[in-house]
Parts: C-alpha cells; sequence; structure tokens
C-alpha cells in the first residue's frame, strides 16, 4: 500500500500518494536459485580462517565496540556531530508537513548522488505549478526518522511530478576553464634532461 505525503506550497495544501518506481517494475525481474541435488536451496557460507569452520546464512550480527575493545550495548550509543554535540533525530517525512519554500537550481541538484525515485500523484494544478519553477523544490526528506536526512527534490515532467531522493555527493563540478592550476615552483626550471651527460 502507497503511502502519502503532506505538502504546502504557496499556502496551498495538498497531499501526494507516493509509488516506488525502481528496476523490477520498469524492466521486471528474474529470481536465480541455487539448490542442491534434492532441491533444497542453498546459501552463501564463510569459511574460518583456520578452514575449520563453516559460517552460514545469519551468523553474523552486527556488534559495537568502544575505543578500548570493550562491547556496547546499543542504547548506549548517541549520535553527535563533528564536534562532539549531540543530534537531534529528525522525523519521517510521512509525519509531518513539508513546506516547499525553497527552489534550487539544476547545477544543485547534480551535486547529489539520487537513491531512490517516486513517483507522486498530485493534483493537477499542483503539477503546473510545481513544473514553472526556474528549478526544483528541494527539502529535507526521511523516509523513516533519522539524524541525517536526505535531499528531496520534486521535478515535474509531462503530466507527472516525481520526487527524487538524493545524498550530497561531496564533488564539486567544474567547467574546463576553471581547473585549478598549480603554482610555478621557481621561475626556471634547470632539470630538463641533457642527453651530453651520458
Amino acid at each position: 500500500m502507497s503511502r502519502t505525503l503532506s505538502f504546502d506550497l504557496a499556502g496551498t495544501q495538498f497531499k501526494a500518494r507516493v509509488q516506488k518506481v525502481d528496476r523490477k517494475k520498469v524492466y521486471g525481474r528474474v529470481d536465480r536459485m541455487v539448490v542442491d541435488a534434492e532441491g533444497r536451496p542453498c546459501y552463501a557460507g564463510s569459511l574460518s580462517a583456520d578452514g575449520m569452520h563453516l559460517f552460514g546464512k545469519g551468523c553474523f550480527e552486527t556488534g559495537y565496540l568502544d575505543g578500548d575493545g570493550h562491547w556496547l550495548e546499543r542504547n548506549r550509543l548517541r549520535a553527535v556531530d563533528e564536534t562532539g554535540l549531540p543530534l537531534e533525530k529528525q522525523p519521517s517525512s510521512f509525519r509531518q508537513l513539508i513546506q516547499l519554500n525553497r527552489i534550487v537550481t539544476i547545477d544543485t541538484y547534480l551535486q547529489y548522488t539520487v537513491k531512490a525515485v517516486y513517483q507522486l500523484e498530485v493534483p493537477a494544478e499542483m503539477t503546473v505549478q510545481i513544473g514553472a519553477a526556474d528549478g526544483f523544490y528541494s527539502f529535507p526528506y526521511n523516509y523513516t526518522a533519522s539524524y541525517h536526512p536526505d535531499q528531496g527534490f520534486l521535478i515535474a515532467g509531462g503530466a507527472h511530478v516525481f520526487l527524487v531522493v538524493g545524498e550530497e555527493s561531496g564533488y564539486r563540478y567544474i567547467e574546463p576553464d576553471q581547473v585549478d592550476t598549480p603554482e610555478e615552483i621557481g621561475e626556471e626550471d634547470n632539470d630538463e634532461l641533457d642527453f651530453g651527460m651520458f
């Protein structure tokens, strides 16, 4: 069952049903299962370094250790920023009204790596208004509550509106004439190869 996001665009509130767009729905999918001679499913396993133990599916779980190698319980962990200050958990986008008051350029959009794409069922008048923006409406997006929201972008294409969810790539895009050149070292470089030395 699809979920619903609530938006506020210039004082007009509307709801949009969300339908994920993925490769399986576009191209279909094929599942391959390896079975033994009796038709029982096989799973990948891991062999220990000494070759004495075989670890099957579900044998490894996530654990937490402190700097001294002592076990930490999950409820003792706290999320902090780079300076050590505690981070506040942000609620799911499905549990709040999303204000559409920020428009970004395509250059800003291209600085993000796409994680997911959703098609939204949006009222026709809102589709027109979103498509008429000089850029893309952008907002922090959380599928579930988290400390680090992704970024959501609303992109209109024809009669449809898509929500593109991305995370900042960290790359800086530049044009050919903006390439940084290293400063010259000294006025002359006298380390040219002299064939007379041989």
